[in-house]
Parts: structure tokens; sequence; C-alpha cells
């Protein structure tokens, strides 16, 4: 039997709603099935068949075109999104577990016991992740045969053409390989990152805690033994690198950059770029060293909070500023790092590359075009925004924490645990946000596989051709789309307000109080 809901033919609906639900249906959904014992919210778009969802609480199921025979058995704040030709996927997670899944991804199995987050896109196939808590997969194009043991806060990103991939951390450790990337092998214990890009082989990474590896062209035989926090950047043909770092080490290099030699004991970060060579700096607290086009053999040796801004064709500067220091840089500005502990706002613009942000409290970075190769590690108020073509960004923010990215931004993972906010516009893909408090996520056009975890305070703002959107609000969420939003899903226990537009679908709403439910369907 046909029921009309929102001016269109609802049938085979059932939703289970303890207080203040309301349900709304749309076009083109058929037999829908939610069993949601508090806080469920079920979401499927065109052509969704036979979906079961057993969800203890707050649990959240997004699918879209051509999704058939999925299953999912999550019991705390689960979340599962495929999109188009998604068959034969199983997700078993606990607690706070989400799945994403796109184009033609087939035979996917997750065990996940907390905070699961597993995304996979275009021809994906025999993916294993076994995460014990706070695991986040990410494989895109051509990835098979990856194994992830996982155990805590683990993150893995693999891209284009990706096959033999072993990755064993033990906690928050993330692993971003993308084009032709094969025999990597990393072994983090704490809040490791792994990220190579086109034609790495043979790299690999004895991290301790919090080390970070980003190669990217052509990089080969790569050894990086950092103890705690290190983070190594090579870029364009850069080979038999090595890096000792005791602590917070960081190392960028950029193109024709070879034979480096970092010894610092804390806190050390060194930045080369364009024509550099033969540099050693000796940092022992808080050093920073930035070299620009055609600069070499530059040595600073800076005790406190020293700042290395070099403009267009200077060198040696040296500026040691210990309190509310603001740096802005306009064109041609590149390598630039910024440790300020408190209140500090770093803001680039045109061709900036290689940044790299150690901020305790407060940081604002913003790069605008042209910005590759950027980490930020900040533990407090940090915020990052990138524009056109910004790739290969990794923000590791302890308390709110902010990333803004626009034209062309992909494999972005950010793990904030307050007051996040991720902005992101044009062609953005693959964006993972842990956001425990005040969390606020703004996508544009084209803006795909977007997870927020928000607990308080989280705002939610997408535009045209928004989709697969997960928002997870305890309090005062507040969600806003417009234009072609599909996909979104909005789990808020306290004064939640949903706003959807022209040509929203497949919303699924079952809150507690206040709780509005949208959801879809037609016959075909």
């Amino acid at each position: 039997m046909y029921l009309r809901a929102a001016g269109q033919l609802t049938s085979g609906i059932t939703a289970d709603v303890r207080d203040h639900c309301r349900r709304q249906g749309s076009l083109q959904t058929s037999r829908i099935t939610a069993d949601v014992r508090d806080h469920c919210r079920r979401q499927g778009s065109l052509q969704t068949s036979a979906f079961t969802a057993d969800v203890s609480l707050h649990c959240r199921r997004q699918g879209s075109l051509q999704t058939s025979r999925i299953t999912a058995d999550v019991r705390d704040h689960c979340r599962r999104q495929p999109s188009l030709q998604t068959s034969g996927i199983t997700a078993d997670v606990k607690d706070h577990c989400r799945r994403q899944g796109s184009l033609q991804t087939s035979t996917f199995t997750a065990d996940v016991r907390d905070h699961c987050r597993r995304q996979p896109s275009l021809q994906t196939s025999a993916f294993t992740a076994d995460v014990k808590d706070h695991c986040r997969r990410q494989p895109s194009l051509q990835t098979s045969a990856f194994t992830a043991d996982v155990k805590d806060h683990c993150r893995r990103q693999p891209s284009l053409q990706t096959s033999g991939i072993t990755a064993d951390v033990s906690l928050h450790c993330r692993r971003q390989p993308s084009l032709q990337t094969s025999g990597i092998t990393a072994d983090v214990r704490d809040h490791c990152r792994r990220q190579p890009s086109l034609q790495t082989s043979g790299i690999t990474a004895d991290v301790s805690l919090h080390c970070r590896r980003q190669p990217s062209l052509q990089t080969s035989r790569i050894t990086a033994d950092v103890s705690l926090h290190c983070r190594r950047q090579p870029s364009l043909q850069t080979s038999r690198i090595t890096a000792d770092v005791s602590l917070h080490c960081r190392r960028q290099g950029s193109l024709q950059t070879s034979a480096f030699t970092a010894d610092v004991s804390l806190h050390c970060r060194r930045q080369p770029s364009l024509q550099t060579s033969g540099i050693t700096a000796d940092v022992r607290d808080h050093c920073r060293r930035q070299g620009s086009l055609q600069t070499s053999r530059i040595t600073a040796d800076v005790r406190d909070h020293c700042r290395r801004q070099p403009s267009l064709q200077t060198s040696g500067i040296t500026a040691d500023v210990r309190d509310h220091c603001r740096r802005q840089g306009s064109l041609q500005t590149s390598g630039i790092t910024a440790d300020v502990r408190d209140h500090c706002r770093r803001q680039g613009s045109l061709q900036t590359s290689a940044f790299t942000a150690d901020v305790r409290d407060h940081c604002r970075r913003q790069p605008s075009l042209q910005t590759s190769g950027i980490t930020a590690d900040v533990n407090l108020h940090c915020r990052r925004q990138g524009s056109l073509q910004t790739s290969g960004i990794t923000a590791d923010v302890s308390l709110h924490c902010r990333r803004q990215g626009s034209l062309q931004t992909s494999a972005f993972t950010a793990d904030v645990s307050l007051h996040c906010r991720r902005q992101g516009s044009l062609q953005t893909s693959a964006f993972t946000a842990d956001v425990s408090l005040h969390c606020r996520r703004q996508g544009s056009l084209q803006t795909s596989g977007i997870i927020a975890d928000v607990r308080d305070h989280c705002r939610r703002q997408g535009s045209l051709q928004t989709s697969a959107f997960t928002a997870d609000v305890s309090l005062h969420c507040r969600r806003q789309g417009s234009l072609q939003t599909s996909g979104i899903t909005a789990d808020v226990n306290l004064h939640c307000r949903r706003q959807p537009s022209l040509q929203t679908s497949a919303f699924t709403a079952d809150v507690s109080l206040h709780c509005r439910q949208v959801s879809f369907k037609i016959q075909m």
C-alpha cells in the first residue's frame, strides 16, 4: 500500500521511534527496515533494496544508487554509507563505527570494535580491517589485498594501484599511500602516520610514537628511525635520506634534495626547498629551519621560540619571538614553519608549499593557491585553511583545530579532539574528521565521503552537490543543506535543527528529543 509523503509515493517503511520522532519520506525508496532502539537514523536513496539495520544506539545508515545486500551490525553510533554499485558488504562494529563505500566495492569485511570508520572507493576488493579502536580505513581506486591490524585509532588511506600493503600500528596509526605504491611496511607503535605517493617502493618506517612519513614522487630506499613525534616529508627526486630524530623531529625536503642528515634533539624542523643542498641544522629547542629559492648552507641555532621566515630571495633571517607573534606571507612564499604557543596566526597566499605548523595554542594556518604537502601538528586551537590544488594534508590537532580546503583537496585526515572545524569546497573527497566537541564541517560543490563525529555544538553546512554527509552531534547541532544535497545524517540529542532544500533525499532522523525524521521512496 502506498502512502503520500512529501508529495511522492512511499511504501513499506517501518519506523520505531520512542519520543518526538517525525517521519518524512521522499522519492524512490523501497523495502526499508529500520530496527533502532534509540536515536537511530536510516538514510537510503535511489534504487536501494533489501536493507537491514540492527543498531542499538545512534545507528545511521546511508545508501545511494544501486546498493544491494547490505548488512550492518552496529551496536552503538554506527554509520554505514555505501554508494554506487556496492554489494556484499558486512560491517561488524560495536561502537561508533562508520562505513562508507562507493563505486564497485565488493567483499568488504570490517571488524571494528570502537569508532571505526571505513571508506572505500572505486574498484576496491578483498579488504580486511581488524581495528580495535578508532580505526579509519580509506582505500581508493584499484586497491587489493590490504591487511591492517591496528589496535587503537588507526587510519589507513591507500589510493590508486596500491597492492601488498601491511600496516601494524598499535595506536593512532595512519597510513596513506597513493599512486603505484608497492611493498610498503610500516611498523608504528603509537600515533604513526605513513603517507607515500607516486612511484614509492621499498620503504620502511620504524617509529615509536607520533611518527609521520610522507614521501612523494620517485622516492626510494628511505629509512626513518624516529623515536617520538617524527615527521618525514620528502618530495620529487629525493633519495637516500636518513633522519634520526629523538623528539618532535620533522623532515621536509623538496625538489632535487639529496644526502640530508638531521640530528635534532627536540622540536627540530627541517624544510629545504628548490635547489637547496648541504644544510645542517642543530637546534636544541623549538628550532625551525626554512629555506627558499636558491638558499644554501644555512644554519640556525635558536634556543626558544625561534622563527625563520624567508621571502622573495631573502636568506639569513632569524626572528626570536616569544609571545603573540603573527606571520603573514604573500606571493612566492615557501617553506614556512610557525611554532607558536599562544594565539599564533599564520596566513600565506599564492604559491605556498611545504608548510608545517607546530602550534600549541590557538594557532591558525591559512595557505591558498598551489599548496601541497602540509602537515599541521597543533595541540590547541589550531586552524588549517587550504585552497586550490591542496593535496596530502595531515592535521593532528588535539584541541580547537579547524581545517578548510577548497578546489582539488584529497586524502585529508583530521584527528581533532575538541573544537575541530573542517571546511572543504570543490572536488573534496575522502575526508575524515574525528571531533569530540565543537566541530564544524562546511563543504560546498562536489564534496563526498565526509564523516564528522561531533559531540557538542557541531554545525554542518553543505552547498551544491554535497553527498554522503554524516554528523553525530550530541548537543546544539544544526544542519543546513542546499541544492542537490543527499544522504545527510544528523544525530542530535537536544536542540537539533535540520534544514534541507531543493533535491534533498534519504534523510532519516530518530532522536529522543526534538527529533526530525526524513526518508523517501518510489516504487519503480
